[in-house]
């Protein structure tokens, strides 16, 4: 009896949290409104960078600041950073400053958006628990000391952006929006073709 009430509260949590959960357009609503006002954080997945052999996706042959060796945004990843920039210019949003990870894939998409930019390392990907964690804390101070009247843009990866928001699993060329107290306001998501890999 004990056993069978207690899977019955487990499918009645499934199902209210569930039915709490926003919708992606509520996600896109709500993150269009909080970059429109201005003094929030920007998370950006840089642009599609297709996993191929080809476009550098091995570790034998990279180089930091070697395009040719890493992979690389290429011509949908340019269309869709573009697309990026275009949005956020046609609805009047106030960036103040961007930051960069090192890695080719995010400053092209910064650079094809239209941005000036600066270069930060504990943006870029690591594998290392221990030196993700020092990168996290650093990254924290920087948002929670964002006080623009305009958003912050860090334009960084995967697995930087989805341990400091449990959950969302970002896409390439999404914006996570968050307050400087790492509040997640909304998500807007661009398109990309997945089967263009040149």
């Amino acid at each position: 009896m004990i056993k069978k009430f207690g899977f019955i509260i487990i499918i009645f949590l499934i199902f209210t949290a569930g039915s709490n959960a926003k919708t992606f357009q509520e996600l896109y609503d709500d993150g269009l409104k909080a970059i429109k006002k201005g003094g929030n954080i920007i998370f950006l997945r840089h642009a599609y960078a297709p996993r191929t052999v080809e476009n550098g996706n091995h570790d034998k042959n990279y180089k930091k600041k070697v395009c040719s060796t890493q992979r690389d945004i290429l011509k949908e990843g340019i269309r869709q950073s573009k697309d990026i920039g275009d949005f956020v210019t046609k609805n009047n949003i106030k960036i103040d400053k961007v930051i960069s990870s090192p890695a080719c894939r995010t400053f092209k998409t910064a650079k094809h958006a239209g941005w000036n930019y600066s270069i930060n390392k504990d943006l870029k990907n690591t594998r290392k628990k221990s030196e993700q964690e020092k990168r996290f804390k650093k990254i924290k101070k920087i948002v929670s000391e964002w006080d623009g009247e305009g958003n912050l843009v860090l334009v960084t990866h995967f697995k930087v952006i989805n341990p400091l928001f449990p959950g969302v699993k970002s896409d390439s060329g999404e914006m996570i929006i968050s307050s400087p107290e790492l509040k997640l306001l909304g998500r807007i998501k661009f398109k990309y073709d997945p089967t263009i890999k040149d």
